[in-house]
């Protein structure tokens, strides 16, 4: 019998940094990087420390993302 129940994210802050910044790594805007971090429910501040921004700048991109919807 397979256990079907989710499984929880590690509390492990640090953990969470480093799977999401290795999700990063590779991309090539500012804008496609917000768009992936924001599936880690992170502040503004640990987005734009995770990309190595501005918060303001991590700020516009979600509103950029937000208005191609």
């Amino acid at each position: 019998m397979t256990d079907t129940t989710p499984k929880e994210i590690p509390s492990d802050k640090n953990l969470v940094y480093m799977v999401a910044y290795l999700c990063i790594k590779d991309l090539e805007n500012l804008t496609e990087q917000v768009k992936v971090l924001d599936r880690f429910d992170l502040t503004d501040a640990e987005r734009a420390q995770i990309c190595g921004s501005a918060i303001q700048s991590t700020r516009d991109a979600r509103q950029k993302i937000k208005g191609k919807r």
